[in-house]
């Protein structure tokens, strides 16, 4: 590499390097913080001689450019500005008085003073140096700020002073070699030659290199990551042992590799079994400095290498060796192209959340000092005397491996955001990093996904914590029987009342006993045999809760027919199940004449009056079905779910265990008969001695009625969907219910998601309690969690909880091995809940329940993405196959929904993905609007771009009266209307919409000059349009000479677009003109006399 003089000694401002150029972007974007900090400690025995000291660093100043340069803004743009002379005097702290212990903790303090304190990147120099003198040493903390140094420079700094200190002291020359060259004549030469077709060429291959890439990797973080990237951080140290780094050597050795290609493949693995993610990006810092002549300069040089691993799971990790150091080679060869360039070439999808293209670093270093690591990872190399913290909080990454080789093992040094990731999650990490290195040292030829990530007690905890409780349970019963039992405790207490049409009926437990007996005797005599399926559908009365008993009763198995489905899926429910006849009564409205033979209640009630009313003794199998319950089927027929006796019983009694309903309190029987949680509704309460309250179906569909329902019937416990939960907590916004009795709220059957309504309810009604369950319809409820804090504290998802006893949850990996605390898998449900599985359909039953690995039994795989957290509790994620890939980001639409839901006027919201008829992904979110709120797209952009990011704004938004539901209460998003795409979607809104004002008008002025753009409409994106960083720097430069208003750079990133800009101007203008009145008055008053100034306070006080 040659590099030439510029030539011109006395230019103050040569060009910033493209490495500067982002640095001073990121200081604009966060100004006043000390992320990018380079902190050196450094011990020393004895005193030093100051003024030796403080001559030796003015001779470094003078000798390098970079120690005398500042940064300042031409037209929004950087350049350097660079001092002919500058000299310092040296900061000096004596500690030498104070006892040993006081000198320690000042010297800590004064550390973390001068490395976390922030430079002003307009003031020269950028670097700072103090000595604090302890009784016996002498400690040199230096500061440099990464714009004029990296850490090669810090050797470089640390050697020169050094022979520059022994010269001033009289000892022999320094001999430093002669600098034929500056940094600003690298940095003139760097944008020269990154022209034509030099740089053709690197942006070829990069563009190749990471298409489709998935550039947003996140690692399980325990907190959510804030829409604005915060650089908050800490520093996690281990080891690996000299044994491992041994093994590890000879797999580098064999395969012809290096330590950093061994290391780094090993590292990706861990990210791909952490995330999941197949085809992970990261950043590797390289030194950047090619020839002789930058060897000894102190300037930034260092670039980042974007490696890009791509990975499946029957990979040998060999093979993934033999990839990643082919790409790492073809980078290095094409590492000419800085860092900055790349993104600005790439011009990702733009997020103030995250960085572009990397958030996750991996540095190998060959010696214990800065040399190499990328962005200053703090390293202090002190005597044996001292430990200092010479970190300064903040990390520029959200995870950075830094390995240094050190003898014969490695130290590894973790940088993490404290925002993103809580300690414990980064020492698990670390330790499962470890895990994998022994398991490939033992096999390096094994798969990648075989290799485990826990070890042998971890996953034994891991299996334990996933099991519930063993208790033991009236597993030789049915419900019915559990019914019967307490006829015998309560016989003349209340079991079931209804009111419909304002006539109440009410039954005993006797009673209720007594006609379920008849009408089971009157089914055996109809033909009904022990094994049986009987369909029903009666509405919503006492009668179908009877038919349920009778049907049980009889040895068979109830099949519940919704009627509002339509008669086709009805009659094909009728034929999968071969049921000899269906219950209905005179109220069902649907025909299912010529399907089955039909008994109608009302009209064979003489003929059940006359059967027996004791108990029927048939033989009985707690394995035999209790319910079969359709659910939808992906090939368009309803799949039968057949459930065993002994799942119920065994949740029924277990939720006995959880609620506190003493004989006779109430619960409402909400749920259709459709959904699995009405049979936990109904036996729950019928084994407590509750009584069964049974809403008319006219309430149950006006969500306003529900709360003075609850009250008037002294209703204590309710199980509701999580649309349902928020209906009702909608309605008590503008009701004055007091509500008694409630007890617990129980919700389940889908997603919970606390909205600000929902948590206001419970505010409201501090005695009732939350409980959230999950369980699909192949096992019923599984799990459950109590949401005991206070309602403000409760997260937007909250858990789904621990295991229900007698059942196994297991997260599990590909490899059906359970994921480690904090990691996604998918979740697979074992133990007594498990349904026997499809009725007819053998092979969906073989692929979705399976056998349990751990031990006898079965398993059945939900296809949920959970995990379990640090508190032992699992987390629902969502459906794997709802998670949408959009643009290389991975997007959860329940996060979405959330902040949807949060806008005025926004009663419900669901958002999938669709494609547009040119084939681009797109988002689309349905909503249920109040559209006497005076529902606004553009506003609704606004709201969201305040609290998403980008990439998770929907293109489509389709006010909708009502989602279409499934039989459940579920939303059918099937159903969901394909949204109007036709337009593409710069012209989606109403295509072009031309400014208006003349700060809009300014605007577009701007962007027509900046991007060279024609026609640009106010609804248009600035980034989406081709601006970038550079770009946004140099509007803010415009706005500010044109309004005098001081934008900060990350509001053009939230307000992208002509309309939401100019709205921001506009109301900085207001405020800025706010202030400008108030300190005229204020300096009115200061110029008051006394006199005059009491005669108007007096005056104010005549009113």
């Amino acid at each position: 590499m040659k590099i030439e003089r510029t030539g011109n000694q006395d230019v103050f401002a040569p060009p910033v390097s493209y490495s500067q150029e982002r640095l001073w972007f990121l200081d604009q974007l966060e100004p006043g913080a000390a992320i990018y900090n380079i902190p050196y400690i450094s011990t020393v025995k004895g005193s030093i001689h100051r003024s030796a000291f403080n001559k030796a660093v003015n001779r470094l100043i003078a000798r390098h450019e970079s120690l005398r340069t500042c940064f300042m803004e031409a037209a929004g743009k950087p350049k350097q500005a660079i001092y002919a002379e500058l000299s310092v005097e040296v900061d000096w702290e004596d500690l030498s008085r104070l006892d040993a212990r006081s000198a320690a903790e000042k010297l800590q303090t004064i550390c973390t003073q001068v490395t976390s304190t922030p430079f002003d990147l307009s003031k020269a120099p950028l670097f700072r140096v103090m000595l604090v003198a302890t009784a016996r040493e002498t400690t040199i903390i230096t500061t440099i700020h990464h714009i004029v140094a990296d850490g090669w420079s810090i050797g470089v700094f640390q050697r020169e002073l050094a022979a520059l200190y022994q010269e001033e002291l009289g000892g022999r020359p320094a001999s430093l070699p002669e600098l034929r060259i500056q940094y600003a004549d690298y940095a003139v030469w760097q944008r020269e030659k990154l022209e034509g077709q030099g740089l053709d060429r690197l942006k070829q291959y990069w563009i190749k290199q990471l298409d489709d890439a998935t550039t947003l990797l996140e690692i399980p973080c325990d907190y959510p990551r804030p829409l604005k990237q915060t650089f908050n951080g800490h520093i996690h140290e281990f080891e690996i042992p000299a044994n491992l780094t041994a093994s590890i050597r000879e797999i580098t050795i064999d395969r012809e590799t290096t330590l950093f290609m061994t290391l780094v493949s090993a590292f990706a693995v861990l990210l791909y079994r952490l995330t999941g993610h197949k085809d992970v990006l990261l950043g590797t810092p390289i030194a950047g400095r090619k020839g002789a002549d930058v060897e000894n300069l102190i300037g930034l040089f260092v670039n980042t290498l974007v490696l890009r691993a791509r990975m499946e799971g029957n990979q040998r990790f060999v093979d993934l060796l033999s990839e990643v150091k082919n790409t790492t080679i073809e980078a290095f060869e094409h590492q000419d192209m800085p860092f900055e360039k790349l993104v600005l070439e790439l011009n990702p999808k733009r997020d103030l959340s995250h960085g572009p293209l990397i958030q996750v670093l991996f540095s190998l270093q060959n010696l214990p000092t800065l040399e190499g690591l990328m962005a200053g990872a703090a390293e202090s190399p002190v005597g044996a005397s001292q430990s200092l913290d010479g970190h300064t909080g903040t990390a520029k990454f959200d995870f950075a491996l830094f390995i240094s080789e050190v003898g014969d093992k490695l130290l590894c040094s973790v940088e993490y955001n404290t925002d993103l990731f809580s300690a414990g999650t980064i020492q698990d990490i670390s330790g499962y990093f470890l895990s994998l290195l022994y398991a490939i040292s033992k096999d390096p030829e094994a798969n990648i996904s075989s290799y485990p990530l826990l070890s042998v007690k971890q996953r034994q905890r891991c299996l334990e914590n996933s099991r519930g409780k063993d208790l033991p349970y009236s597993d030789t019963k049915g419900c019915h029987h559990l019914f019967e039992d307490q006829c015998m405790v309560s016989p003349e207490a209340i079991a079931i009342s209804h009111t419909s049409n304002g006539v109440t009926r009410r039954m005993t437990y006797a009673e209720l006993n007594a006609y379920a007996n008849k009408l089971a005797r009157y089914l055996a005599s109809r033909g009904v045999k022990v094994g049986d399926n009987v369909c029903l559908c009666i509405p919503r009365s006492i009668n179908q809760i009877a038919a349920v008993l009778a049907i049980l009763k009889a040895g068979a198995a109830y099949v519940p027919l919704d009627q509002e489905n339509p008669l086709e899926r009805l009659r094909y429910i009728l034929s999968d199940v071969s049921a000899p006849l269906a219950l209905i009564s005179r109220d069902t409205r649907v025909n299912l004449e010529g399907s089955v033979d039909l008994v109608v209640l009302e009209d064979h009630a003489e003929e059940i009056d006359q059967q027996s009313p004791e108990n029927l003794n048939n033989p009985f199998s707690p394995e035999a079905p209790q319910y079969i319950i359709h659910t939808s089927g992906s090939t368009g027929r309803p799949k039968g779910v057949v459930m065993p006796h002994r799942a119920l019983v065994n949740l029924v009694e277990w939720q006995n265990r959880e609620s506190d309903c003493p004989p006779g309190s109430v619960t409402l029987q909400f749920s259709s008969l459709n959904f699995d949680v009405a049979s936990q509704e109904i036996f729950s309460t019928f084994s407590s001695g509750g009584c069964l309250q049974v809403i008319d179906e006219n309430v149950r569909r006006e969500g306003p009625r529900h709360l003075e329902y609850l009250n008037d019937h002294r209703v204590r416990r309710i199980f509701l969907a999580p649309v349902a939960l928020e209906q009702l907590a909608n309605a008590a916004v503008d009701m004055d219910v007091k509500l008694e009795e409630m007890r617990e709220v129980i919700a389940a059957g889908d997603k919970l998601q606390i909205t600000d309504n929902v948590r206001s309810f419970f505010e409201r009604y501090p005695r009732v309690r939350l409980s959230n369950q999950y369980g699909p319809t192949e096992t019923h409820i599984v799990s459950g969690h109590n949401l005991e804090e206070p309602p403000s504290q409760w997260p937007v998802h909250p858990p789904i909880g621990i295991p229900v006893d007698n059942v196994q949850l297991y997260v599990l990996d590909e490899n059906f091995e359970p994921t480690p605390p904090r990691v996604a898998g998918e979740l697979y449900i074992g133990g007594a809940a498990v349904a026997h599985g499809y009725i007819n359909l053998p092979e969906d039953s073989n692929k979705r329940f399976i056998n349990d690995p751990f031990q006898e039994g079965r398993l059945y795989r939900t296809g949920d993405v959970c995990r379990y957290n640090a508190q032992g509790a699992v987390e629902f994620i969502g459906r794997a196959d709802q998670q949408i890939k959009l643009r290389g980001f991975r997007i959860e639409p329940g996060e979405i929904e959330v902040v949807l839901k949060r806008y005025d006027g926004v009663k419900d919201a669901v958002v999938i993905k669709r494609k547009s008829k040119q084939g681009d992904d797109q988002l689309a979110a349905y909503l249920v609007v109040d559209q006497s709120a005076g529902f606004d797209k553009a506003n609704l952009r606004h709201f969201l771009g305040d609290r998403l990011p980008a990439y998770m704004i929907p293109t489509h938004f389709i006010p909708m009266e009502g989602f279409p539901l499934t039989g459940s209460g579920k939303i059918a998003r099937l159903k969901l209307p394909d949204p109007d795409d036709t337009e593409s979607a710069r012209d989606r809104e109403s295509t072009y919409v031309a400014p208006r004002t003349s700060v809009e008008q300014f605007l577009v002025d701007c962007w027509n000059d900046l991007l060279q753009v024609d026609k640009i409409s106010i609804n248009d994106n600035f980034f989406d349009l081709g601006g970038h960083s550079l770009t946004a720097t140099q509007l803010v430069s415009r706005i500010r000479d044109q309004f005098g208003l001081e934008m900060p750079l990350f509001r053009i990133f939230e307000r992208p677009t002509i309309e939401l800009l100019a709205l921001e101007i506009i109301q900085r203008q207001a405020s800025q003109e706010e202030e400008s009145e108030l300190e005229a008055m204020l300096s009115e008053l200061e110029a008051l006399s006394e006199k005059d100034s009491e005669e108007l306070l007096s005056g104010a006080g005549d009113d």
